[in-house]
């Protein structure tokens, strides 16, 4: 044990002489505001010796990171939430692993059938002095009690004053005053590469602190569900471990730019990412939290998808980059009203460029209903700017994203085969209308099957053909793949039923050749 302590000692040093080669190779020097300078280049003296200057420097960097975790630290807490869960005993006595020789062993090693408590650990933020604390939804979520220790080691109770599922943002209470708040930043002015200290409770290690850079902006990781998630969190390689959800991300200012949420990790454990919530964001949802119980949500109005290179050359895009617009909400849809078309590609934000779809979800979110926002379009190949009053999404709603004819009696150029769109399917699929035709068959081996961003499948129907041409009939959408021209990419408009209800959505399919 010894010697492994005295190579980790030798390493420690090695990786500490090496950060210190980094910091003097670039260059910079910390003022006592906490910007950056350059560093003086080292130069010999007469008697060929280095100058001290840039080791004063990497020391007044150093006490950059000291000073921030000081300024920090006071205003994390530790939060411990108990919840109340059902013994899982029947859950095993239907396993077949319960059964057999060894049903008598798992039974004597099992807890006590009914009711226990679990307790979960997490981190959050004080950030009024009267007691408000930010942290995630999934820290308190299903909590019976909450508990929130501060660094003085002083416990206290605390209440739920809001969670809202869709950004795992969460605002909890304790009664007090003259807590420390933190200062929060501008999570839009955040850059890749800039250094980041993140603070929590990781494994009970408490008010731990740890340092990295911001490794990458407008990550989608598919952890939050619902039809309104937003996720357009901050990557960094700042370690984090279960217990720091909830605790800040902070810039070299000390000021607070993210709430740490996620981590990505096949083993449970930090694996050299983790994710956090813009402030921006989190801060918009707190307030209406503390101010309402719960969110007044802004919405456009638009079912959207990520603009793929396949889709990008079909509308004639010169970059894929963007979001599509594929349908609107039928009873309320602002940017419908405002003159919003399908097939419109959105590539700005009240000037902010939009590459994907979180990233506008995420702008939009910041605003309050009855904002304006201007949205710049990539319609017909030119840009247009169109302006949309943000409408309120009403309370607890989620996304709501036939003619005599004959089937197509062979398999066509695209590799698949339509039939008329009867009633009862029509129905189904909540298309009022009747209108378009139902996929019956696909070449597994054919277009269709190759269509992007995702694949034709049985019993989709196919409203519409390339710029918005309606396919009402058989006929229709043998006349429409007729008059394509072979090696084109174009648009197919279809209703597929997801989960017992119609999405209606954007594919791309290329006319052979």
């Amino acid at each position: 044990m010894k010697r492994l302590n005295h190579r980790l000692s030798l390493l420690a040093v090695g990786l500490l002489c090496l950060l210190a080669g980094l910091f003097l190779a670039a260059g910079f020097d910390w003022t006592e505001n906490g910007t950056a300078n350059p560093l003086p280049a080292l130069v010999s003296s007469t008697e060929g010796q280095a100058s001290a200057e840039p080791l004063k420097g990497l020391i007044q960097y150093e006490s950059a990171f000291t000073e921030i975790s000081k300024k920090i630290t006071p205003s994390v807490v530790s939060i411990s939430a108990a919840r109340i869960v059902k013994n899982p005993h029947s859950q095993m006595q239907e396993s077949p692993f319960f059964e057999g020789p060894f049903e008598e062993f798992f039974r004597h090693f099992q807890p006590p059938e009914g009711e226990f408590k679990t307790e979960g650990l997490g981190s959050g933020l004080i950030v009024r002095s009267d007691g408000y604390i930010l942290t995630n939804n999934h820290v308190v979520e299903g909590a019976e009690e909450i508990k929130v220790t501060l660094l003085d080691n002083y416990t206290h109770e605390a209440k739920i004053i809001g969670r809202d599922p869709t950004t795992d943002v969460a605002v909890i209470k304790i009664e007090g005053n003259n807590f420390q708040a933190a200062p929060l930043g501008n999570s839009d002015e955040v850059d890749v590469g800039q250094w980041v200290i993140a603070v929590g409770n990781p494994m009970r290690l408490s008010f731990t602190v740890t340092a990295g850079i911001v490794s990458a902006l407008g990550r989608n990781i598919n952890i939050i569900s619902g039809s309104y998630s937003i996720e357009n969190f901050i990557q960094t390689d700042a370690v984090i471990n279960p217990g720091n959800s909830g605790g800040p991300l902070v810039n070299l200012k000390g000021e607070v730019i993210g709430i740490n949420s996620a981590i990505s990790t096949r083993t449970g454990f930090y694996e050299g990412y983790g994710f956090a919530i813009p402030i921006n964001l989190a801060k918009r949802i707190m307030e209406d939290l503390i101010e309402y119980n719960r969110v007044i949500r802004p919405i456009l109005g638009v079912q959207i998808r990520n603009i793929t290179p396949e889709l990008a050359e079909a509308l004639g895009l010169k970059d894929p980059s963007g979001v599509l617009v594929e349908d609107f909400t039928p009873d309320i849809s602002p940017a419908k009203e405002a003159g919003v078309k399908r097939q419109d590609v959105i590539v700005k934000v009240d000037g902010v460029k939009v590459k994907q779809t979180n990233e506008l979800q995420s702008l939009i979110a910041q605003h309050h209903p009855g904002e304006v926002v201007r949205l710049e379009i990539i319609r017909d190949q030119k840009s247009v700017e169109v302006a949309v009053k943000l409408a309120e999404r009403p309370e607890g709603e989620e996304e709501i994203a036939a003619t005599a004819d004959q089937p197509s009696k062979d398999s066509d150029k695209l590799g698949m085969k339509v039939e008329p769109l009867r009633d009862e399917a029509a129905e189904e699929l909540g298309l009022e209308n009747g209108k378009g035709v139902i996929v019956s068959w696909v070449d597994p081996k054919g277009p269709a099957a190759e269509a992007s961003p995702f694949p034709i499948q049985q019993s989709d129907v196919i409203l519409e053909m390339g710029k918005s041409q309606p396919v009402d009939s058989v006929r229709d959408y043998e006349e429409a793949v007729n008059g394509f021209e072979p090696g084109n990419r174009i648009l197919l408009y279809i209703a597929r039923s997801v989960g017992g209800s119609a999405s209606k959505m954007y594919t791309s399919i290329k006319i052979p050749e």
